[in-house]
């Protein structure tokens, strides 16, 4: 009916509340993934400030420290956080029962990058995986020699958004690149540096292999 509503006015009488931000955050000097979502956030924030809303940020590192946060946030409740914006590192048991925590307080949550739809009360922003997995591809077969060995990391087993990136990778490589080799690389963890059983296998493989051409 033409009605446009007032959100200044409307945040005048609304209650303040507070979205608890918690994703991981560079590490050694690395862009992240999710450092161009904390810029988009920071962004956001001060528009939302004028309708009574505050982001709470909280950087993480590692799983256990996304974890720890995620139980702080459901401990407080309802009546101090009105959502969180999260990931999901894995589906380990600890990671469900703090998501699921949330859910009962009544805490609006957004997980980013992964599809929960066994939980209830849980929103989710899926990537676009298959797209992902095939612009890699197509990027690896342009760069890589006619011949030779392409490794692809296997990502997390029970992770359906990781197969299907990995196998839209391996089927556009295939088409792309017909007599190139690819070999998955197995194992998966959100930690970095040498104890990451992802690259003791990659180093394994490649004193093992001499014709890799490229590692995705």
């Amino acid at each position: 009916m033409g009605y446009i509503p007032n959100y200044a006015a409307a945040s005048m009488k609304r209650k303040k509340q507070t979205i608890a931000v918690i994703l991981p955050t560079d590490q050694d000097g690395r862009k992240l993934y999710f450092d161009y979502i904390w810029d988009g956030i920071r962004e956001y924030s001060r528009e939302v400030r004028a309708l009574q809303i505050d982001l709470e940020s909280w950087p993480v590192k590692d799983e256990e420290e996304l974890v720890l946060c995620l139980k702080r946030t459901a401990d407080r409740g309802g009546e101090t956080y009105a959502g969180v914006i999260t990931v999901s590192y894995t589906r380990r048991p600890q990671m469900i029962n703090q998501l699921k925590r949330l859910a009962e307080e009544g805490i609006a949550t957004v997980v980013i990058d992964d599809d929960l739809k066994e939980l209830d009360g849980i929103f989710c922003i899926p990537p676009n995986e298959k797209t992902a997995g095939r612009i890699a591809g197509q990027l690896i077969s342009l760069m890589s020699p006619k011949q030779g060995t392409v490794l692809v990391t296997e990502g997390r087993e029970e992770s359906k958004i990781h197969k299907n990136k990995r196998n839209s990778f391996q089927d556009t490589v295939r088409q792309e690149n017909p007599e190139l080799k690819i070999k998955v690389v197995h194992g998966y963890s959100g930690s970095t540096g040498r104890g990451n059983p992802v690259y003791k296998n990659i180093v394994d493989i490649l004193s093992d292999t001499k014709d890799v051409t490229a590692v995705c």
